[in-house]
């Protein structure tokens, strides 16, 4: 079976062999859970709130704090090549709508590039706080953590073969059904 959703702002393709023809529904309920935590562009998710804050600190659920936490350790392992806070910049570009292709205007850039700095995301139990004007861009960690929590629930789910595509990001569950390895080039 095989499903083909829009979720993450990018095409979600996930072949299951399994008989359990409702496993892709649930699959979807999976999906949508994630997109409503950790989209940009969902209103109310974490990371919407986050955004929208105003420069207040915003409660998060666990899995919102532990992915931003990685994301923050990436960028402190790559002295900060790897940055959430680049959020400003890439919405510039409009990756999605109908200013795609087109290169911002230098000095937008370099007013955005000013809201750019990871050490400024402040974390803690009680939640997350950006300075006002800041805002994160999760797409950059968040498809591969999605696509290894959908293949987790897929095989807790008994599906014991499956492929995901998440946008590019690329996931197994198991081997194919003739009991070979996966082969993606």
């Amino acid at each position: 079976q095989t499903r083909v959703v829009f979720f993450f702002d990018t095409v979600v393709t996930v072949t299951v062999y399994s008989d359990d023809t409702e496993v892709l529904d649930r699959m979807e309920d999976e999906c949508l859970y994630y997109e409503k935590l950790l989209s940009k562009t969902v209103e109310g998710s974490d990371v919407w709130n986050i955004n929208h804050a105003g420069g207040k600190r915003v409660a998060v659920s666990d899995e919102t704090r532990d992915l931003i936490l990685r994301a923050l350790e990436y960028s402190r392992l790559s002295d900060g090549r790897f940055d959430i806070s680049i959020e400003p910049c890439v919405s510039l570009w409009d990756f999605t709508g109908e200013g795609m292709g087109v290169l911002p205007d230098a000095e937008e850039l370099a007013a955005a590039a000013e809201l750019v700095d990871w050490t400024k995301i402040d974390i803690n139990d009680e939640g997350v706080q950006l300075p006002e004007g800041m805002s994160i861009d999760l797409g950059a960690i968040a498809k591969g953590y999605i696509s290894d929590r959908i293949a987790d629930f897929l095989a807790a789910e008994g599906v014991k073969s499956a492929l995901l595509n998440v946008g590019g990001n690329v996931r197994t569950v198991g081997v194919k059904p003739d009991g070979s390895n996966w082969r993606i080039g």
